[in-house]
Parts: structure tokens; sequence; C-alpha cells
């Protein structure tokens, strides 16, 4: 994975990442929070995320999420929390994200999570862990 292109504002960093397989995802760097993406695509398809407009393309591995932190580490950025925030629906790449948030924790970042809550057995799991908070969208995916 490599970063291909970073956008900034006054607060935050944008980075585009292409993967090995040439796909591209995107991590925001904003108060010392990144904000990684689970997925290439979604196929949740939110009515007002363009995540979803092409599906799911495929879920991203352990190592891919946690690269999208060592990549944003290397270019010298604070970090202290982990948001799984970006592409895709962490909960439908559960045992990937599982492992990534093992990864941070035991790094020391705070890590939080959004999701859509589905599928309901991952959410019931995902609420066991020792995680920093949950924001859960109750906006309709139909």
């Amino acid at each position: 994975m490599e970063v291909v292109k970073i956008i900034n504002d006054e607060l935050n960093k944008l980075f585009e990442i292409k993967t090995d397989d040439c796909y591209t995802v995107e991590s925001v760097h904003y108060r010392k929070t990144l904000c990684v993406s689970s997925q290439v695509g979604c196929s949740i398809k939110c009515s007002f995320c363009a995540s979803g407009l092409n599906g799911l393309i495929r879920n991203l591995s352990a190592d891919e999420i946690i690269k999208q932190y060592t990549l944003a580490k290397e270019e010298g950025l604070e970090i202290e929390s982990i948001a799984f925030a970006g592409i895709g629906e962490p909960l439908l790449n559960w045992d990937n994200v599982k492992k990534a948030f093992e990864y941070f924790k035991s790094n020391g970042l705070s890590v939080s999570f959004y999701t859509t809550g589905f599928p309901i057995h991952n959410f019931k799991e995902l609420l066991s862990l020792n995680h920093d908070g949950v924001n859960l969208s109750l906006h309709s995916v139909f």
C-alpha cells in the first residue's frame, strides 16, 4: 500500500491510499484521530455516502487496516485515537477489524467505531469489547 495523494485543509488531512491490487481507500487525520477504512467500497449503500456507489469490492485485511495507521505515522502525524469511520461497514469485515482493533489497543490508542449495527451478532460482540465509543447510525439503509 502507498499514499498516492494527500489533501489538506485547516483541520484535516485526507490520504488517498492505493492498495497493492490498485484499489483506493481513504484515511482522514483530524485532531490527533485517524479515521480508517475497513473495506474497498461498501454493500450498505447509505443514501448520504459515496462509499457504496459501486457496492462492495472487497474487505481489507487486518494488515491493510493497520497500514493506514503506519502510513499516517510515517507522515509525522500525532495520532492518539483510531476511528473505524472510513470507507466500509466495519461489522461486515469483523474478523479483520477485530485483529486491527487489538493491534491499535495494544499500542495504547483509543479506538471508536461508527457503524450501522449490521449484522447484529457482530454488533453485540462489538459492544462487549474494550472500545472507546460506538456511534450507531440510525438511518434507513433500505
